[in-house]
């Protein structure tokens, strides 16, 4: 099992998860181009989010099959309909995790996280 952690798209320096300016829905991307097909079991870790944060989606676009969640609930966000999903105490990760192999050398895998910042 490998970790990997996600980069936001190349040429975006503002893309990253939090409450920022406004308290309205959010969007953040991270992405990561494959050297090689991903193992079962490998995890690919997205954005962070901070507690209370409301996700009302999450996809994950290209790679191989796999359970989308955050730590504490690994499959939180294979279910459809989608359930929005309250970040817990201390922020929580989104992440993939391989549950068989796939994917291939320069393959670009993205997790795409929609959701309401804490308003605080």
């Amino acid at each position: 099992m490998t970790t990997y952690q996600l980069q936001p798209p190349a040429g975006v320096t503002s893309n990253k998860a939090g409450p920022g300016p406004g308290q309205g829905s959010k969007t953040t991307i991270r992405q990561i181009t494959l050297t090689a097909a991903l193992a079962s079991g490998d995890v690919l870790v997205g954005p962070r989010l901070q507690a209370g944060a409301i996700i009302t989606g999450a996809y994950k676009v290209n790679g191989p099959a796999g359970n989308l969640g955050t730590q504490s609930t690994p499959s939180a966000f294979n279910t459809t309909p989608f359930t929005p999903y309250v970040v817990p105490a201390g922020g929580e990760n989104v992440q993939f995790v391989a549950t068989a192999a796939g994917g291939a050398a320069n393959d670009v895998v993205s997790i795409v996280v929609h959701y309401v910042p804490l308003n605080t």
